[in-house]
């Protein structure tokens, strides 16, 4: 696992000097916030740190960057057009970043839900899964402009942890038995991102400027609900953006101060028509999103409709 974030150096040099020091003195005599003294705290202590909020890339002064984000692959079950889409139009516009929002692959075979036996196993999907990741991979490596690549972990990945944590429980902690090691993610130059484990852990969540980025399986909302965005955000009271849910949409609250806060949810670029839901009212999506120095930021949350971005 890479760590995401380093830890400055006059932090190191009070670990090195006080190694028994408190979380509360690390704030106090290094000068940081009470959220990241937890931060290096858990990394001095642990040696190693699962993910962390930001991405090393920040907008100079009066700049600004860009991140192509992609969700819902669900790859082998993916839609190759929609995906070769969404990536020929976002990479035209030369992002920074790249960011994969979760379910990038379908984990079919170990799921908890009724599925289908006369499907390929788990170790046959996977490698079919690698090939046809391969594949967009490539395609983004070769776009000059992105210099980071972030993979956020979805409920469809995080089928691999349930499925140890519960009828494999004597394998769990094996290195070789993560996302991460099976799909070669570091191999292949993606960050691995667990929005779950951060939480878990008391820290931030992915986060672009003041944007936080979740997949959406993170918070627990009704699966019926109506206008996604609204929802989040009254449940998180931030900026935030989530996947999860297969379809685009908007909202954006004027706040007593008079400020505005938003919220969004983008749609999916698997097959639209899948086993557990045949039809739907789903829609394949992609998004762009430009923030600066300030941390502002804003979105262009596109629909793909008959292999065109609206």
């Amino acid at each position: 696992m890479k760590v995401v974030v380093e830890i400055p150096e006059r932090v190191a040099d009070l670990f090195r000097t006080y190694p028994k020091i408190s979380r509360r003195g690390l704030e106090q005599q290094a000068d940081i916030t009470q959220h990241h003294a937890r931060i290096f705290a858990y990394l001095h202590q642990y040696g190693k740190i699962v993910a962390h909020y930001e991405t090393r890339l920040k907008p100079k002064s009066g700049k600004t960057m860009k991140a192509l984000v992609l969700a819902d692959m669900h790859i082998p079950y993916h839609d190759d057009i929609a995906i070769k889409t969404a990536l020929n139009w976002g990479l035209s516009q030369n992002p920074d970043l790249v960011v994969l929002n979760g379910d990038t692959f379908d984990c079919y075979t170990i799921s908890s839900w009724k599925t289908d036996p006369l499907r390929a196993d788990y170790g046959s999907e996977v490698r079919q899964s690698i090939d046809i990741f391969k594949t967009y991979n490539s395609q983004i490596s070769k776009c000059k402009s992105v210099k980071e690549k972030i993979f956020i972990c979805g409920n469809h990945e995080d089928r691999l942890r349930r499925e140890l944590w519960s009828g494999s429980k004597k394998l769990a902690g094996l290195d070789i038995l993560t996302i991460p090691n099976i799909y070669q993610l570091d191999e292949l130059g993606w960050k691995y991102i667990d929005n779950a484990q951060l939480l878990r852990e008391e820290m931030q969540p992915f986060k672009l400027g003041k944007l936080t980025i979740l997949h959406g399986h993170e918070v627990k909302v009704n699966y019926s609900v109506v206008n996604i965005p609204r929802i989040y955000y009254q449940k998180c009271l931030v900026n935030i953006m989530v996947a999860h849910y297969h379809r685009s949409q908007e909202n954006i609250e004027r706040k007593l101060d008079h400020s505005h806060d938003g919220a969004w949810s983008m749609g999916a670029l698997c097959k639209l028509s899948q086993e557990y839901a045949p039809h739907n009212n789903w829609n394949h999506g992609c998004c762009m999103i430009e923030w600066d120095s300030q941390g502002d930021f804003s979105i262009s949350n596109k629909k793909i409709i008959n292999g065109k971005v609206l």
